[in-house]
């Protein structure tokens, strides 16, 4: 995915993203996408995952890809500066 179309996110939630990615067994992804209750229970994904536009289908394919085959589908928002 070109750098420019990652969905921005927050910097939780790509830390949160990056920690499954180290846990998680790649062998395990079959078992993954036959599970019809996909999510991944981590706060910010979560929140994200519940509460966004895109369709259920989307979201999951956007987890797999970057998480499981290390497809960047994400990148962190910039912080915000207070003046």
């Amino acid at each position: 995915m070109d750098k420019d179309n990652l969905e921005k996110v927050p910097q939780g939630m790509m830390d949160e993203l990056n920690h499954v990615a180290e846990r998680i067994n790649p062998h395990a992804l079959n078992t993954i996408l036959m599970n019809t209750d996909f999510l991944i229970r981590t706060p910010l994904i979560q929140d994200w995952y519940l509460h966004s536009n895109e369709e259920n289908r989307s979201k999951e394919l956007k987890l797999i890809k970057h998480i499981w085959l290390h497809d960047p589908q994400f990148k962190a928002e910039k912080p915000k500066k207070l003046i």
